[in-house]
């Protein structure tokens, strides 16, 4: 998990110590923090960064994660357009950003406009 800083950069309203002790209180068996490089970078970075440590220990044989939506084959739509970047997608994308907004705002109109759909 994230340390004392959430992935969006700001500061957690709980502090590592007190967030490992009642992920273990609730039946976790290992509670490994997430380097601040990692904990603060986009969603890419971020599950790369677990990835990476959860291979290097050879100790995990599953993950499962939590998601915030009722509609799961929408992460698989996204996952393909973000993994693939088709010009039509590059080229939305970029107009996006240049309106100013942040990168995960601009990401999620894009991918909107992309699949011509609220996902």
């Amino acid at each position: 998990m994230s340390g004392n800083f959430t992935q969006r950069g700001e500061t957690s309203i709980i502090n590592k110590w007190e967030k490992a002790e009642l992920a273990l209180e609730n039946g976790i068996d290992l509670v490994i923090e997430l380097p601040t490089i990692y904990s603060i970078s986009s969603a890419e970075n971020f599950s790369n960064g677990a990835i990476k440590i959860l291979n290097s220990l050879k100790i995990v044989d599953y993950l499962s994660c939590g998601i915030e939506t009722d509609n799961p084959e929408n992460l698989i739509e996204i996952s393909e357009i973000l993994s693939n970047e088709a010009e039509e997608f590059k080229t939305i994308l970029k107009n996006e950003l240049q309106t100013g907004i942040t990168y995960p705002q601009a990401l999620e109109k894009s991918i909107t406009k992309y699949t011509r759909k609220k996902l």
